[in-house]
């Protein structure tokens, strides 16, 4: 508060200056056109340079002329009152980070995200598109590490706004994730970006399926990864459980359908009728957190023959289960994890077909197989039928800090696809699939020489090998020379990342 004496010192400088102030700011001019028997005192014209930031009011009082000899006096004046002026109060009701947003008494802002930048090294290539991926070209086709790079360099910029306050139903949250990228396959998008009030989750949020997803952050692994959109509800349940349930898009996990050559028919895919539905039922204690979660995904498609252009639907399902450990009692900060999953028509939910990066490094010369839900073959007596993919998962990872500032990573992964009997049948000339097994196993060492930078190596190996189809063949046709159907590759990443 300004006293009045420093008012009455100023009074003299403040007159001089305030037909050049009225000039310059209407609030001040409305007070100068006012008749002089009603014109409004000095401390109304202090009390508007109060109302002002102290970069504006420093304008005002230099406008158009005015004396820099009565800056001083001025400033000496208002300085108690910009001293005084609340401009950020921290936010301490959801943790650190969080400030009151300016104007609001009950609503609190975080703004975070990082800076990324990493450089990728395969023994064999492919490190642009993944390994077995839907959108590739049908079989029969071999893949050339002649024709993939065998490096990447990627950066990311995130970039996260997390608003937050408290009302009778409890904490209404809204939050933005948003990816800017480049380099080699680089996407630029909204990551996040959602609404949760009173057990509501409304926009694009981590599946309710997920649960492992890249626990241990730079090791690659089969593995659910997949922020949808989705309006799901979670209720809390006592002694700490929680279930949710909720409505996800079925695009976000679906893969296109794959129809066997040499039958006269063709597969796409149709437009989605049902979107996906996921459960799970949680447990968050002090050391230990488990989950059990379900999903049910429709998958659509048009199949044309002979006989003319026909719609067809296929329902498969996935389960997974999880548990995280909270290892404090052997260093502060250490965790291990376990997760096993299992699919049938829906492999997007064991990480098929949305590996990226993770997924593209067994490109050398080999069959390459395309991930599909349903394959459309035809039974012994020539009618088309839906065959339905199967697959299984399996993880565990370890986090162990040798010391505050150095932590390392060990991690194990299986996978393992399964087709049904008619694909496992037919060539791998028209597109039979035989069952494909995926081993990987790595450790990462990442070191933090100052807060919010840390500097992380990775090396893991990863080894495929994959059955060729025809069992019902009296001879399987043989790979052409130099083609392979198993593959191993070394991969090795450098990540240097800022946040903030």
């Amino acid at each position: 508060m300004l006293t009045f004496s420093a008012i009455k010192a100023s009074t003299t400088i403040a007159l001089a200056s305030e037909a050049v102030m009225a000039s310059a700011f209407p609030v001040i001019a409305s007070a100068a056109k006012q008749p002089r028997g009603f014109r409004r005192p000095l401390g109304c014209f202090v009390a508007s340079l109060l109302a002002m930031t102290e970069k504006s009011a420093l304008l005002a009082m230099t406008a158009r002329g005015t004396s820099l000899i009565a800056l001083p006096f001025m400033l000496a004046a208002l300085a108690p009152a910009f001293a005084a002026t609340p401009y950020l109060r921290s936010c301490d009701t959801f943790g650190s980070g969080f400030f009151v947003v300016p104007g609001s008494d009950d609503t609190c802002l975080r703004i975070d995200g990082y800076l990324r930048a990493d450089v990728t090294l395969a023994s064999t290539g492919a490190q642009a598109q993944p390994r077995f991926n839907s959108a590739a070209a049908l079989p029969p086709l071999l893949a050339s590490a002649a024709t993939q790079d065998a490096s990447a360099f990627t950066s990311r910029f995130a970039l996260g706004v997390d608003l937050r306050s408290l009302t009778a139903f409890g904490t209404l949250r809204a939050y933005g994730l948003g990816d800017f990228d480049a380099g080699t396959g680089a996407a630029t998008g909204l990551e996040r970006g959602f609404i949760q009030f009173a057990g509501l989750t409304a926009g694009r949020a981590e599946s309710f399926f997920d649960f492992y997803a890249y626990g241990v952050d730079m090791l690659d692994v089969r593995d659910s990864y997949a922020p949808t959109g989705m309006l799901a509800f979670t209720g809390a349940l006592s002694n700490g459980f929680s279930a949710s349930l909720g409505l996800e898009d079925p695009n976000t996990r679906a893969l296109v359908p794959l129809a066997l050559s040499g039958m006269g028919a063709s597969a796409a895919p149709a437009g989605a009728h049902w979107p996906d539905l996921v459960a799970n039922l949680r447990f968050d204690g002090e050391a230990v957190t488990l989950q059990a979660s379900a999903a049910l995904h429709q998958t659509r498609l048009l199949v044309s023959d002979a006989t003319g252009l026909q719609q067809a639907a296929s329902l498969g399902f996935a389960a997974q289960v999880g548990a995280r450990f909270d290892l404090g009692v052997l260093t502060s900060g250490d965790s291990a994890w376990l997760q096993a999953a299992y699919a049938d028509g829906a492999l997007n939910y064991l990480g098929f077909g949305a590996q990226g990066l993770g997924g593209a490094t067994l490109q050398g010369d080999g069959l390459l197989r395309p991930d599909t839900d349903v394959v459309v073959t035809a039974d012994r007596a020539g009618v088309l039928t839906l065959e339905r993919q199967r697959g299984f998962t399996a993880l565990a990872a370890f986090s162990h800090f040798w010391r505050t500032d150095v932590r390392q990573s060990i991690l194990l992964g299986y996978a393992t696809l399964l087709p049904g009997t008619a694909t496992r049948d037919a060539a791998w000339t028209v597109g039979g699939l035989g069952r494909w097994q995926e081993w990987r196993a790595g450790s990462e060492l990442e070191w933090t020489p100052v807060a919010g930078l840390s500097i992380g190596v990775e090396g893991e190996v990863q080894r495929v090998r994959q059955g060729l189809a025809g069992a019902a063949l009296a001879a399987t046709p043989p790979l052409p020379p130099g083609a392979r159907k198993d593959a191993t590759a070394l991969v090795g990443r450098l990540r240097v990342q800022r946040a903030f």
